[in-house]
């Protein structure tokens, strides 16, 4: 029983600290070489910002 646990424990560990972190620089370097990698920015309009906030303080009051 004690094999099992040592054994999940370094797996886990490996999975966790290596096998992730190489997927992820993967999968950037993919997305950079596509030119896909750059940030996209997300306009807000003020007045549908305004109208959100009167709504919930409609529901707080």
């Amino acid at each position: 029983m004690a094999w099992a646990l040592i054994g999940g424990l370094i797996s886990s560990m490996f999975l966790t600290m290596v096998v992730v972190p190489v997927i992820i620089t993967c999968f950037d370097r993919i997305l950079a070489r596509f030119g896909k990698d750059q940030k996209k920015e997300i306009h807000i309009e003020e007045k549908a910002l305004e109208e959100e906030e009167s709504e919930v303080a409609e529901y707080v009051y």
